[in-house]
C-alpha cells in the first residue's frame, strides 16, 4: 500500500517498505503529468520540467532536516514508518535521478541544488560517525534511512558535478572518518563505500576534460585517508564488484603514485601489507590486484639498488609482472600506447598494444 506525502509544489507517492534500487517514486507535476524517476524518461522529464526551475532539494531539504533532527533528539532513535517515508523520498529521488537521467540532462540541475544535498549528506554521515553511535560500535547500519542515504551515493558518484563538489567540500574526508570509526565493518556498507570510491575513480575516464586525472583523484583520496579505507574495506565481502576491480586496474596504472604512497611506511602500503599477510584472503579477487601493486613496489626497491647507469633502463612487464634485467628481456618490452609509461612483454602485449589498456568505464 502506498503512502502519500505532499511536498509543494508537487505530489509524491512512495511505497513504504521497499529497497532503494527497486523503489518506485511517482511524481505528479503541476501540469498534471505523473513521472517515475526510476526510469530514464521520468528522470529526464522531472529535471527538465517545463513548469518551472529545478528546486526539488531546496524545497524539500528543510522538512527532511527537521525529521532527522527529531529522530536524533529522541532517546530511541528508531524512525517511524512515516519518518522513513519522508526521508526516503529525498534520498531515493536523488539516487534515481543520478542513475537514470542522461549525463547531459543531470548536468542541468543547478549546482547550488546539488551542493545543498551534499551538505545534508555530510551532516548526516557525521552524525552516524559519532563515538556513541551504533555504527561506531558495530560497523553496521541499524536503521533503514541510513542505508538509503549511503546507497544513494553510488549513483551520484557517477556524475561529474557531485564528484567535483565532493572534492571541493572534503566529502571524502568525512566518508573516510565514517569508514574508520568501527574496528570492523559489515559486508553491505563495506561494499557500498568501496563502490562509491570505485565509481569516482572510473568516472575520471568518462569526464577526462572536466575532472582531475585518475592519478590526481587517487592522490586526493589518499591525502584524506579514503584510499586506505577503500583498500581495507575492499576485502570485507567474499566477492568484489567489477567496478572495484576496475578501480584497482586504474590504480595499478599510476606508477609514480604507487611508488610514493605504497611503501611500507605509508598508510596505503601498510594496509596492503596487512591484507597480503592474511592467509584467509589468499583467493580473494582483490588480493591478486594488491599482489601486483606489491610486486611493483618491490621492483622499485630492486631498481634502486642497481648502479645509476643501469637504473633508467630497468623495466618489467605490467601484464605478467615478470622482472628480468637481461638485455634480451628488456628489448622485448613494448610501451603502452595509451599511458606511454607502462611496458609489456611481446607475448602479453598483443592484447594491449595499439589500443587503450584502461578498463571500460561502464559499471
Amino acid at each position: 500500500q502506498n503512502q502519500q506525502l505532499v511536498l509543494r509544489p508537487h505530489t509524491y507517492s512512495l511505497p513504504a517498505a521497499t529497497i532503494i534500487n527497486t523503489m518506485t517514486v511517482n511524481i505528479t507535476l503541476p501540469n498534471g503529468r505523473t513521472v517515475n524517476t526510476g526510469t530514464k524518461e521520468g528522470a529526464n522529464y522531472f529535471i527538465q520540467d517545463p513548469s518551472g526551475p529545478f528546486e526539488f532539494f531546496s524545497q524539500n531539504l528543510e522538512h527532511v532536516k527537521q525529521v532527522c533532527d527529531r529522530i536524533y533528539q529522541r532517546r530511541n532513535k528508531t524512525p517511524t514508518p512515516q519518518e522513513i517515508n519522508d526521508i526516503g523520498l529525498l534520498y531515493t529521488v536523488a539516487s534515481q535521478l543520478a542513475e537514470n537521467a542522461d549525463y547531459d540532462v543531470f548536468a542541468k540541475i543547478p549546482v547550488n541544488e546539488i551542493h545543498l544535498y551534499m551538505e545534508h549528506v555530510m551532516v548526516e554521515i557525521g552524525r552516524m560517525t559519532e563515538a556513541n553511535s551504533n555504527w561506531a560500535r558495530t560497523g553496521a547500519l541499524t536503521h533503514y534511512h541510513e542505508q538509503m542515504l549511503l546507497e544513494g551515493l553510488i549513483g551520484l558518484a557517477m556524475q561529474r558535478v557531485p564528484i567535483k563538489l565532493a572534492f571541493e567540500m572534503d566529502f571524502f574526508g568525512t566518508l573516510a572518518m565514517f569508514a574508520s570509526a568501527p574496528s570492523t565493518v559489515a559486508e553491505d556498507p563495506a561494499e557500498t563505500i568501496t563502490m562509491i570510491v570505485a565509481n569516482v575513480a572510473i568516472s575520471t575516464l568518462v569526464y577526462k576534460e572536466e575532472l582531475p586525472s585518475t592519478a590526481k583523484v587517487f592522490a586526493k583520496l589518499e591525502s584524506c585517508g579514503m584510499l586506505e579505507q577503500f583498500i581495507r574495506l575492499s576485502v570485507v565481502c567474499p566477492m568484489s564488484s567489477p567496478g572495484v576491480l576496475k578501480c584497482y586496474d586504474q590504480l595499478h596504472a599510476c606508477s609514480s603514485f604507487i611508488e610514493k604512497k605504497f611503501t611500507e611506511d605509508q598508510p596505503c602500503g601498510k594496509a596492503c601489507k596487512e591484507i597480503l599477510g592474511r592467509s584467509s584472503l589468499n583467493r580473494h579477487p582483490v588480493v591478486g590486484k594488491l599482489r601486483m601493486i606489491a610486486s611493483f613496489t618491490n621492483w622499485i626497491e630492486k631498481r634502486a639498488d642497481l648502479p645509476k647507469e643501469m637504473r633508467d633502463g630497468y623495466r618489467y612487464c605490467r601484464k605478467c609482472n615478470k622482472m628480468e634485467h637481461s638485455a634480451e628481456f628488456q628489448r622485448s618490452l613494448q610501451k603502452c600506447s595509451r599511458c606511454k609509461s607502462a611496458w609489456y612483454a611481446r607475448g602479453s602485449a598483443k592484447l594491449v598494444i595499439g589500443r587503450p589498456t584502461s578498463p571500460s568505464a561502464v559499471l
